[in-house]
């Protein structure tokens, strides 16, 4: 279990117009091929990477991203954070420009950001896993505004954040949806106010290989905000942290077990939600489209009860009984990955954006 220090990273604003010309003071110094200093003014900051403006997605995450998501499939949970003033190019940095939030799997791939290109790499991890292997990749979507958490999936408003006997935050009756594939994983989490440190209390000084990426605007209106949120970056290099992977170390307390038991029945109530808003869906679905039973019957009295009309009647009741099977299946399918991810240890990979 080795100390290491959280990942301090800084971007300058990419040049994605040209209507407010770079302060000439700011200086992203190369030393080495190594850019780690950046100069404001007549101050200098040093952290582990710096960016200028001119730097492509893919650089970012092969310096900051790619090997701490590799973590993830080694059972370590992961934090990447963006911080900084608005229109700083956080969502840029995180995510990329529109066209990819709008169409990420349309989109032009070097166009991604960190959160795109990390959800990718997780899943081209878990198709090149053994096959004995088991994984259930799960998301939820929090927004905390004025104080108050939000659950994007669920549609509920107001949620109760609550300490665990592990000293483990959580957000009581969050929804986690299960997802199947890299174009499920991918979106835009504002997170805002004073209840996003009590909520990534763990990411931020925990169990947690985290990293934050300071993002900076140029103009020379922004200077005195630009050279505050770099102090904010020297403040968190100073911040270490003890990360281990998850793993089963023999028997579990009663403390542990209640805190497992009281994380479960959190999870039983997702899933119920979750299992209704299922039913909902199908049983909208069953109700669109020509294959309709009235639209089946319309065309057997139309071919006048012949031998035609008799298969189609057959097939009609096959598909109805086909129709049934794959309802429950899928149900029973989502309730069984749902409670296999209540047994399983739990492994985090936290995206946030928009904290400033």
């Amino acid at each position: 279990m080795a100390q290491e220090a959280v990942g301090v990273y800084a971007r300058l604003r990419p040049d994605l117009d040209s209507s407010a010309p770079r302060d000439d003071s700011i200086i992203v110094k190369k030393r080495f091929d190594q850019q780690r200093t950046v100069q404001v003014r007549n101050l200098e900051f040093s952290l582990d990477w710096v960016w200028d403006a001119d730097a492509a997605q893919e650089e970012v995450y092969e310096i900051l991203g790619r090997e701490r998501v590799a973590r993830v499939m080694h059972g370590y949970n992961l934090c990447i954070i963006a911080y900084g003033q608005t229109g700083s190019g956080k969502t840029y940095t995180m995510f990329g420009p529109e066209e990819v939030i709008r169409d990420w799997s349309g989109s032009d791939v070097t166009l991604h950001g960190l959160a795109p290109r990390a959800i990718a790499d997780i899943f081209a991890s878990l198709r090149s896993a053994p096959k004995a292997s088991q994984f259930v990749v799960m998301a939820s979507y929090v927004e905390v505004y004025n104080d108050q958490c939000n659950d994007l999936l669920g549609g509920r408003k107001g949620l109760v954040l609550r300490e665990t006997a592990q000293r483990r935050v959580v957000v009581e009756g969050l929804v986690r949806e299960v997802v199947t594939s890299e174009t499920e994983g991918a979106a835009h989490v504002p997170y805002r106010d004073s209840k996003l440190t009590r909520l990534l209390q763990e990411s931020l000084g925990g169990n947690t290989a985290s990293a934050v990426v300071v993002t900076l605007r140029t103009e020379s209106a922004n200077l005195d905000e630009t050279i505050g949120t770099l102090r904010f970056a020297v403040r968190a290099k100073a911040v270490s942290v003890v990360v281990r992977p998850h793993s089963f170390l023999g028997r579990l307390d009663a403390s542990h077990l209640e805190s497992e038991l009281a994380f479960a029945r959190e999870e039983a109530s997702a899933a119920r939600l979750l299992i209704d808003r299922l039913r909902k869906e199908v049983h909208a679905r069953d109700g669109q489209g020509l294959d309709h039973p009235s639209h089946i019957q319309q065309v057997v009295s139309a071919l006048g009860g012949g031998p035609m009309a008799q298969r189609i009647a057959e097939l009609e009741a096959e598909n109805t009984t086909l129709r049934n099977r794959n309802r429950t299946l899928r149900v029973t399918t989502v309730w069984q990955r749902l409670m296999l991810a209540t047994r399983a240890e739990q492994v985090s990979v936290v995206i946030a954006t928009d904290c400033h």
